[in-house]
């Protein structure tokens, strides 16, 4: 079947599927006809990543609600192998309770898609948010001139410096109670610590991610890049230690590693986290305990 919709038709989107077929909701949907239609959704979290970057239309996949992130898989799978399929890609914008053809498009190849990290509505976060795929659109025909601009991938790694601690209203007690170790830490060493520590964060963008990694605390002085794990459970000392060995490879001066714990670790703890180069501190008589690798 030929397609022949020309951009910047609005029409009801059941006499889309009516037309071309494919199933009637959802963000995606393949079509035994030939196509894959994609519908955008301003209500979606993560809707602030769509739009065009000047080179791509970027565009959010389907599924992982309830806090798992997004796979290539079903709808996501129609659009990523859409040339081997032999499906043309349609994108369709809200158009009032109707909704507007933007035009074809197709995969980058050479970057089909990156990711992003969103945060669920407060009822529903997990504490860390779920990946979604971002899919990388180039236009077959005119570039599209009614969607939003926005910023695309980078090429390269970038680190830029932010505010120490920044105030983060409304998160999940796993996050504030990280946060709130991490800051009464930073005041201690302020107060006791010579030279004095000079405090601040960083956002670390990577080309396969449109969401930075959020560095809160990072002592410029004494070279040291600081965490806070929210308890003591074995699976919490497992991403603090992930999270700073992560961490580390993107500073061009290897920083000291240091893990904030909420209380006074078994001795085997402190022995794993020394093995892998960590300091490891915790509150103890109204200070804080620090015990470095030998």
């Amino acid at each position: 079947m030929t397609w022949n919709l020309a951009p910047g038709a609005v029409m009801s989107r059941t006499v889309v599927h009516e037309l071309f077929g494919g199933r009637p909701r959802g963000r995606i949907s393949p079509s035994s006809q030939g196509f894959v239609m994609l519908f955008l959704r301003p209500e979606t979290p993560g809707h602030r990543y769509e739009g065009w970057t000047g080179t791509h239309v970027q565009v959010l996949g389907e599924g992982g609600d309830g806090g798992t992130d997004q796979q290539l898989a079903r709808g996501n799978g129609s659009v990523l192998n859409h040339r081997e399929e032999g499906r043309t890609l349609h994108l369709f914008s809200p158009e009032g309770e109707q909704v507007r053809y933007l035009g074809e498009f197709e995969v980058d190849p050479a970057r089909p898609w990156v990711k992003a990290r969103i945060e669920e509505a407060p009822s529903q976060r997990s504490g860390t948010g779920r990946l979604v795929l971002v899919f990388q659109l180039l236009p077959v025909g005119d570039a599209p001139t009614l969607l939003p601009a926005v910023r695309g991938a980078v090429s390269r790694t970038t680190l830029q410096s932010v505010p120490a601690l920044p105030a983060r209203p409304g998160l999940p007690p796993r996050e504030q109670a990280a946060a709130e170790l991490l800051r009464a830490y930073a005041e201690h060493q302020a107060r006791t610590r010579t030279p004095r520590p000079g405090f601040t964060g960083w956002h670390i963008t990577v080309p396969e991610n449109l969401s930075p990694l959020e560095v809160d605390l990072y002592d410029m002085v004494n070279g040291e890049l600081v965490i806070a794990a929210p308890s003591m459970a074995d699976a919490e000392m497992h991403v603090s230690l992930g999270e700073l060995l992560d961490l580390e490879r993107f500073f061009n001066v290897r920083p000291w590693k240091v893990a904030v714990l909420p209380a006074r670790p078994a001795d085997r703890l402190v022995e794993w986290f020394n093995y892998f180069g960590i300091v490891v501190t915790w509150p103890e008589d109204g200070g804080f305990a620090r015990v470095k690798p030998s």
